[in-house]
Parts: structure tokens; C-alpha cells; sequence
């Protein structure tokens, strides 16, 4: 129920098929996002002890993209507030 929220609230054009676990891996630090007064970014630490966790290790391109929809996600919560 949470991920079909989170998707609902994310969606948009369709995702690139070579990209497609990018979206998926932000989708799985999303449900696991901080945060008190609002909605906190997802932070390196968020981001390292997830890769820890799934054995994962991101390139600093990979990094890159989910925090750029990392940020995208907070920009249009901010915008309905």
C-alpha cells in the first residue's frame, strides 16, 4: 500500500527502461525517509546504509540521479504545502 502510494505521488512520464532500478532503488530509500516537521532529504548516511543492507554499491552517477529525484520529490511536496 505504501509503494502504490509513493508511486502515485511520484508519478509522471514514463521512466526509461535502462534507468527503471534507479527509480526503484529511490523508491525503496523513499519508504524508509526521515523526517519531522515535513519530509527530510534522503542523506548520504540513508543512502550508504541502504547499500549496505542490499549489497549495493552505487556509482557517483547513480549517487547523482536519486539525489536529483531525491530533490525533485521534496521541491513538489514543498509546492503543495
Amino acid at each position: 500500500m505504501e509503494r502504490e502510494r509513493a508511486e502515485e505521488e511520484l508519478s509522471g512520464p514514463p521512466k526509461p527502461e535502462a534507468a527503471a532500478y534507479l527509480w526503484d532503488w529511490f523508491l525503496e530509500m523513499h519508504r524508509a525517509r526521515g523526517g519531522g516537521m515535513g519530509p527530510a532529504a534522503i542523506t548520504h548516511q540513508d543512502i550508504e546504509a541502504w547499500g549496505r543492507l542490499k549489497g549495493v554499491r552505487l556509482a557517483p552517477w547513480e549517487l547523482e540521479a536519486i539525489q536529483a529525484l531525491d530533490g525533485t520529490w521534496l521541491a513538489v511536496q514543498a509546492e503543495k504545502e
